[in-house]
């Protein structure tokens, strides 16, 4: 078995960059190429990491939504808007209860326009029930 040395192809910062490019390292995230189970990213990672390139690389942010503007977008986008907070906070799907806690992380959850269950409580329906008996009656004027 031939054991390739990737750094080899790496030899300086332009020819790192264009294989980054060529293979779409950067639409991923660093972290998930330093997991990968490719040896071949894995090495380009770390070649950069030993170089000191990595930060001169543009890869995918950590995350979609990291200012107001783009976390209100994103819930827009995704119609979250349509739904109660309650539904993505206990959603099964990882993407929207990530971008419900970022929210809550932030408090930018009271700008965001959710759509609000509100149920009048027992009390005041049974309340505005009995007064509007006695308005019927006329008990008051």
């Amino acid at each position: 078995m031939i054991k390739r040395v990737y750094y080899q192809y790496w030899k300086d910062f332009e020819s790192w960059e264009r294989f980054g490019y060529d293979n779409n390292y950067d639409e991923r995230k660093a972290t998930n190429l330093t997991d990968s189970d490719a040896k071949e990213e894995r090495s380009w990672y770390r070649r950069g990491k030993y170089m000191g390139w990595l930060k001169d690389f543009p890869f995918a942010s950590r995350s979609p939504y990291l200012k107001l503007d783009g976390w209100k977008k994103h819930g827009l986008e995704n119609e979250f808007d349509k739904r109660g907070g309650r539904s993505l906070r206990k959603s099964g799907n990882i993407d929207e209860r990530s971008w419900y806690q970022r929210g809550e992380y932030k408090d930018w959850l009271d700008q965001f326009p959710f759509k609000r269950k509100r149920r009048k409580s027992r009390i005041l329906h049974n309340s505005l029930l009995l007064l509007e008996s006695l308005l019927e009656e006329g008990d008051i004027k």
